[in-house]
């Protein structure tokens, strides 16, 4: 079993209804989009699996795997036999039932060895087959040979299932719930093989004998909480232990009060320090947040964002390795995101529209378990000898374009760091975790971060540029873009010293702090004047952009 698994989750993939394929690479803080050549079509199944290094390896819709060379893998031209795959592979050339999303994931139990968890949906769309399919990626010189293939692990009723590492660093629990009662079945996968299931059986609001439509399970990143989300039947929170794999104190929040059509609530995650569950809720318009330490957790929820627009705005949420909270949604080209989601409430920094994609989406209904989590130290279970070694890790963000020279430095380090050490390259240190941190002047600083505890320690160091007007412009300049004055009063200029496509317009778009369009206009040349006088005074966020192309995105203020 690899006991340091790290950067499998590096590679998200999407595209809309089997065309027009695309990667969204983390290798790089903000990630990048590569377009794919691949024949393989994504609509509701979506898992795609990466090496330690963060480099694809393989990527599959439920109905065939692919290896990072868009060729199938041997063994796995058909997956999920049955039903389900001759319902819906031959006909879409992926897996469309909504019933099926984040219901595949793949745990490393070596350097080529892949076990992959997967869900078959039977006929009548309720009684579901838990699968195991095991991937060998040495065969065929690396093009990889499906070696287990569709082996029956549990018939019932069941909800989707998730993994979490065990205590002692090296092994993983999958657990799944029956949906029909309080019935939980758990394995235990380790170098010897899997073992189980075992069963438990405790109260669970969400198993209701109906579809389990739309819904997922999750652990916490620090494996502490296991959260089951049903978008018509609410949430159940368990404390989960690490050692034994079983649950207990539940906790429920049930379907949200307001909610018309509860079926199109289907976004959930939890912050990347495991302190907030965050949720979608409203007919997808409301994001809601809640403090999983609270004593009482429904009376901890605090609203962070309100489209009081039409329905699909948010759904499937993902924490991205960067630290940042993904928000798709189907047949839209764009990603919402929780830029600061360790923060409470509205600090956590909801941003609509952040992301610009280079086709529609038919979304990203993925799950990653936390490949980077280690042993617990000083458990009765840590007993293999294995220490978290940390790992330094982190990420810059200029949060307000009117202190060009006050950065934010957001730690993601892993392996449980217990003290930081920052240097930012003008003479200043701090020992907080996640500082915020005023340069006296614009200029090129290296950047240092020094994780450590018990067992070991680690640095990265970066070059980050400092003073420019946009965000973006730190350690990822998109191209000279200037909009002035900020705040501004009546007239807003746009002056772009940049090459641009000749043919292609470039497209200015302001958005109020609710994701509404309020202003869209095509700027036929490199300077413009545009009158905002009849705008309500207010934050806004605009975005210009051409062909795809984000030239520059910003908070403006209108200020009377």
């Amino acid at each position: 079993m690899t006991s340091y698994a790290q950067k499998h989750d590096y590679t998200w993939l999407s595209g809309y209804e089997g065309i027009q394929i695309f990667s969204l690479d983390f290798a790089q803080f903000p990630p990048i989009f590569k377009k794919m050549n691949t024949s393989m079509g994504f609509i509701s199944t979506n898992l795609s699996m990466s090496d330690k290094e963060g480099n694809l390896l393989f990527y599959s819709n439920g109905c065939k795997i692919h290896n990072a060379q868009n060729k199938v893998i041997q063994g796995a031209e058909q997956i999920n036999n049955g039903y389900w795959h001759n319902e819906q592979c031959p006909l879409t050339g992926a897996g469309s039932y909504w019933e099926m999303e984040r219901s595949m994931f793949a745990i490393p139990a070596s350097d080529n060895l892949y076990y992959i968890f997967h869900i078959r949906l039977e006929e009548g769309l309720v009684m579901k087959t838990f699968l195991l399919s095991v991937l060998d990626m040495k065969q065929n010189g690396g093009a990889g040979k499906l070696i287990v293939r569709d082996s029956v692990l549990v018939n019932a009723d069941l909800q989707v299932g998730s993994a979490n590492r065990h205590a002692n660093g090296r092994d993983w629990w999958i657990l799944l719930a029956n949906n029909e009662k309080g019935l939980f079945y758990r394995f235990l996968l380790t170098p010897a093989g899997l073992q189980g299931p075992w069963q438990q059986e405790i109260a669970n609001p969400t198993a209701q004998k109906a579809f389990f439509y739309r819904g997922w399970s999750q652990f916490s990143p620090d494996g502490r909480y296991y959260i089951i989300h049903q978008t018509a039947h609410g949430v159940s929170v368990y404390d989960f232990d690490r050692c034994n794999g079983t649950l207990s104190n539940l906790r429920y929040l049930p379907r949200y009060p307001t909610e018309l059509r509860p079926l199109f609530n289907f976004g959930m995650t939890i912050s990347p320090d495991s302190r907030y569950l965050y949720r979608a809720v409203n007919e997808s318009t409301r994001i809601v947040q809640y403090d999983l330490k609270a004593s009482n957790l429904g009376n901890s929820e605090i609203i962070i964002a309100d489209t009081m627009a039409p329905v699909y705005r948010f759904g499937h949420m993902h924490t991205g390795p960067d630290g940042k909270i993904y928000i798709w949604f189907s047949s839209i080209d764009y990603i919402n995101t929780i830029e600061m989601p360790n923060r409470r409430g509205t600090e956590s920094g909801v941003r609509f529209q952040s992301v610009k994609l280079p086709t529609y989406s038919s979304g990203s209904p993925i799950y990653y378990p936390n490949y980077r989590l280690g042993p617990l130290d000083h458990s009765p279970c840590d007993t293999l000898g294995i220490d978290n070694l940390p790992e330094a890790l982190w990420r810059h963000d200029l949060e307000d374009t009117l202190q060009p020279l006050r950065v934010t430095f957001t730690d993601l380090s892993y392996y449980e760091p217990a003290e930081w050490y920052w240097s930012f390259g003008d003479g200043k240190f701090s020992r907080d975790t996640s500082p915020v941190h005023t340069y006296a002047r614009a200029g090129t600083y290296e950047v240092c971060l020094v994780v450590k505890n018990e067992n070991a320690s680690d640095t990265l160091c970066r070059s980050i540029r400092v003073g420019t007007t946009s965000a973006e412009d730190l350690g990822n300049s998109r191209g000279k873009v200037v909009v002035f004055p900020n705040p501004v009063l009546d007239i807003l200029t746009v002056q772009i010293n940049t090459a641009l496509n000749p043919v292609a317009p470039v497209i200015l778009t302001l958005y109020n702090l609710t994701g509404q369009t309020v202003l869209r206009k095509e700027l036929p040349t490199t300077q413009e004047s545009i009158d905002v006088s009849r705008i309500i005074t207010g934050n806004y966020y605009v975005r210009i952009e051409q062909d795809g192309r984000l030239l520059t995105a910003k908070t403006l203020i209108i200020s009377r």
